[in-house]
């Protein structure tokens, strides 16, 4: 593998009151593991089909590895981002709300995936520390929004 591409992320997740004003955020820098660093390889030299599509939770408390292929966690919560879009020529944002449906779950973890629709592969992962873990309320939305830059 290339050891000279550089691929950097920060994840902004912010969490909402039950009146949907933003209650607290939190920004953290995330790493690039080796399947993430391959995914921008194989998009660069068009040779995937897979596409930035998912940002999981978990509540996992291992310190992110560049071997992770995925949530440390085995209750997570995984779904289709709400919107991916580059804001400039080596950079992309990707960004997702959850809602109610997911009460009472620990968040110490989040993670962002590309997929095919068959198979996915962890592109980035952290974990926040502990100070920054929470647990997501009914009625309390949260939005988890990403940003990669190559370069």
């Amino acid at each position: 593998m290339n050891n000279n591409i550089q691929v950097n992320g920060v994840v902004t997740i912010q969490i909402y009151d039950e009146n949907q004003n933003i209650s607290e955020t939190i920004i953290n820098k995330n790493l690039v593991v080796a399947s993430g660093l391959r995914f921008f390889i194989d998009k660069i030299i068009d040779a995937t089909s897979h596409e930035i599509k998912k940002i999981g939770i978990g509540d996992g408390t291992t310190p992110s590895n560049i071997g992770d292929t995925g949530l440390q966690s085995s209750t997570n919560f995984i779904d289709d981002v709400m919107n991916v879009a580059s804001d400039t020529s080596n950079s992309f944002v990707a960004d997702i709300i959850i809602s109610d449906n997911y009460g009472g779950s620990t968040v110490s973890e989040v993670a962002l995936f590309a997929s095919d629709g068959s198979t996915d592969i962890l592109i980035a992962r952290t974990v926040l520390n502990e100070n920054q873990r929470f647990v997501k309320e009914d009625g309390k939305n949260i939005s988890i929004y990403w940003k990669i830059t190559l370069g």
